[in-house]
């Protein structure tokens, strides 16, 4: 909750920021007659007057960036995942982390066992897949599992609809 205030706060700060630089810059470009722009533009070197314009527009580039990030971010809402066989699983039935929501392989240096043990490249954890019972258990056996429903109702209706 705190970190969804915090989002929400920095949100207006970078809208508050952006439409006050635009307002400013209108208010001093309307305000000023051009025969002191002409007196200015004398008075100042070229290359200070284009750094600072070059300045303004960079703020004006960046906080417009983050608005328009954060908004491409806000309709792109994160899938619903099933947690099962200690691992997340989302709509395609890959595995992810429970910890993060990455996307897992398989650990290659074991694959001589009877189960899977998948691995999180961001945070390194290891999951081994085992079913309730602690029994081992393959990927392409956890996902078949997965598939045909068997351990609930709920997630094969889950599963209809996000296909």
């Amino acid at each position: 909750m705190a970190w969804n205030l915090r989002k929400k706060a920095q949100d207006r700060i970078v809208s508050i920021g952006l439409a006050l630089i635009v307002l400013l810059l209108l208010v001093v470009w309307r305000a000023v007659p051009s025969s002191v722009w002409d007196t200015v533009s004398e008075a100042t070197p070229k290359r200070a007057l284009w750094a600072l314009l070059g300045l303004a527009g960079i703020a004006i580039c960046l906080l417009g960036g983050a608005l328009i990030d954060n908004w491409r971010k806000k309709k792109q809402p994160r899938p619903e995942m099933l947690k099962r066989f200690g691992v997340l699983w989302d709509a395609d039935l890959s595995p992810h982390c429970p910890a993060d929501q990455t996307l897992m392989r398989p650990r290659s240096n074991l694959s001589d066992r009877d189960h899977e043990i998948m691995m999180c490249p961001k945070c390194d954890h290891t999951y081994p897949l085992r079913t309730d019972d602690l029994l081992p258990l393959r990927l392409p056996a956890a996902q078949k599992l997965i598939r045909q429903g068997s351990h609930s109702i709920t997630f094969g209706s889950w599963l209809r609809k996000s296909r």
